[in-house]
C-alpha cells in the first residue's frame, strides 16, 4: 500500500474510531482532555508505523491500545475496584480510615 492510500486509510479510520477511542479512553483516565491527548498521540504513532508496517487487520483496536500504552502512568493514578477510596486519600487526612465515616440513621 503506498503512503497516499496509507494516510488515507488512516483518516477513515480516525473519523470513524476516534469519538469511540476517546470515551473509552475518558471511562479508563476520567479526563476528557487527557483522552483526547492520548488518542491523538496514537494517531501520530500510526502515522509514523502504518505506512512502514501496513495497517493493521483491526486498526480501532490497534489505536485503543496504542493510546492506553502512550501514558501508562497515568493509567495506573487512578482509583481500581477493590480499593476503598479512604485508602486512596479522597477524602484527605481527616478521613483516613474508613472506621471514621459514619451515618446516622434517624427513623422518620
Amino acid at each position: 500500500m503506498s503512503t497516499s492510500n496509507t494516510h488515507r486509510a488512516i483518516n477513515a479510520v480516525w473519523r470513524i474510531e476516534s469519538a469511540k477511542i476517546i470515551a473509552g479512553l475518558a471511562r479508563i483516565v476520567r479526563d476528557v482532555g487527557l483522552a483526547e491527548d492520548l488518542a491523538q498521540d496514537a494517531l501520530l504513532a500510526a502515522l509514523e508505523q502504518w505506512p512502514e508496517q501496513g495497517v493493521p487487520e483491526n486498526p480501532g483496536a490497534w489505536l485503543m491500545a496504542a493510546a492506553k500504552h502512550r501514558n501508562p502512568g497515568s493509567l495506573t493514578a487512578f482509583p481500581t475496584f477493590g480499593t476503598s477510596l479512604p485508602e486512596k486519600g479522597v477524602f484527605g487526612n481527616s478521613y483516613s480510615s474508613p472506621r471514621t465515616i459514619r451515618v446516622s440513621r434517624r427513623q422518620v
